[in-house]
């Protein structure tokens, strides 16, 4: 598309209805659009096992009811979206979407290639996602990876103890791993 890329396209039209893989020659672009919640992406050149999967991916998604306007709708907000606090979150389980603010969630912790997300009013999501997914969407919304199983929103953070945990407002105590603790530190003093 040698005038617009597939986001102009998105955005141009009214109320889409339909799943997004995004095939890419640009990483940047294929974070992109993880980012705003597409079905998934490919990077040229193609892969054929690659491109399997992500068409058996559709398939399972097809199997649970889930809001695809609802998807594409927060897809292209997120695209025309100037300010960060405009971001929205796309989050999918098993029977429900949700949309949420960065400042919404506390932390995030790995389980196996899962992730619960554990938002500021006490309610848990359980996503199929990984936590490393989780990481390249919120590093840029003020979270900090402090172990490999946990992602902390840095404004949640109260503070560090000897025992190298940090603690959350909500009272939640969190590991930091010896690799992070420095970093961890570095907030305090700034």
């Amino acid at each position: 598309m040698p005038h617009k890329t597939g986001f102009d396209v998105l955005e141009g039209l009214h109320e889409p209805d339909f799943e997004v893989i995004f095939i890419t020659a640009f990483d940047q672009y294929a974070l992109k659009a993880i980012k705003f919640s597409a079905l998934d992406y490919l990077l040229k050149p193609l892969d054929r096992e690659e491109f399997k999967m992500a068409v058996e991916k559709f398939l399972e998604k097809q199997q649970y009811n889930y809001d695809r306007k609802s998807i594409i709708k927060n897809f292209i907000q997120n695209i025309k979206a100037k300010e960060p606090d405009s971001f929205r979150l796309a989050v999918n389980t098993s029977g429900r979407n949700y949309f949420l603010k960065p400042d919404e969630i506390v932390r995030c912790e790995a389980d196996g290639n899962y992730t619960r997300i554990f938002k500021n009013n006490n309610e848990e999501i359980f996503t199929a996602k990984t936590l490393k997914e989780y990481d390249d969407i919120l590093a840029e919304h003020g979270f900090i990876r402090v172990h490999r199983a946990h992602l902390v929103n840095k404004s949640f953070i109260k503070s560090l103890n000897s025992e190298s945990k940090i603690k959350l407002q909500n009272n939640t105590e969190v590991e930091v791993s010896r690799r992070k603790v420095s970093e961890v530190k570095s907030l305090f003093n700034s």
